[in-house]
């Protein structure tokens, strides 16, 4: 929860509006709060075995700990972030329902270790179980926006937007959607 927390003053922007993770400032992160967080995680993880493995919160801290050592977002280590999600989807026995989040975060993490075209392969066979959601369209902008496919980018974040339903998250969406538009044309 530190690791997260620490990252509270960036995600809105001065108007209050939306900052994904990749476009924060990250000089507004609280660094004593990643510390303490770091401290706690690989106390955590020091005490771990081959009988007891880390569990869903050191992994979900492990992975927030990627994130808030990089200072940019060009510099996060991608590989371990997959490798965390892949230890993530592995706690339940069907994570598609049971863990959507880390399923999705997954295909994300995928998109940056292999390719956009290899994290749209993973998030287009997740269409039939969550294909309802804004989130699934969302990562699916997010993957086209980073493989180059802007129009298509703009299309997955406009549906993201209209399934959305907490109002900074579709504002932000429509906001992707206008960019992507504005960016390909």
């Amino acid at each position: 929860m530190l690791l997260n927390h620490a990252r509270s003053p960036a995600r809105f922007d001065v108007a209050g509006l939306l900052v994904p993770l990749d476009r924060q400032d990250r000089t507004l992160w609280n660094t004593a709060l990643i510390t303490e967080g770091v401290a706690a995680l690989q106390s955590a993880l020091a005490a771990q075995t081959d009988e007891r493995p880390p569990g869903r919160h050191q992994i979900e801290a492990a992975i927030a700990a990627l994130h808030d050592d990089a200072a940019t977002a060009d510099e996060t280590d991608w590989t371990q972030i997959l490798g965390w999600y892949d230890d993530l989807v592995a706690l339940t026995g069907d994570p598609v329902r049971e863990d959507p989040a880390a399923v999705l975060g997954r295909s994300v993490a995928v998109g940056h270790v292999l390719g956009a075209a290899a994290g749209l392969r993973e998030i287009d066979r997740l269409r039939e179980g969550m294909g309802d959601r804004h989130r699934w369209h969302a990562v699916r902008g997010y993957l086209l926006e980073l493989g180059g496919e802007l129009p298509a980018a703009a299309d997955a974040y406009a549906e993201a937007a209209h399934r959305a339903t907490n109002i900074a998250e579709r504002d932000h969406l429509v906001r992707q959607a206008a960019a992507m538009h504005a960016d390909a044309g």
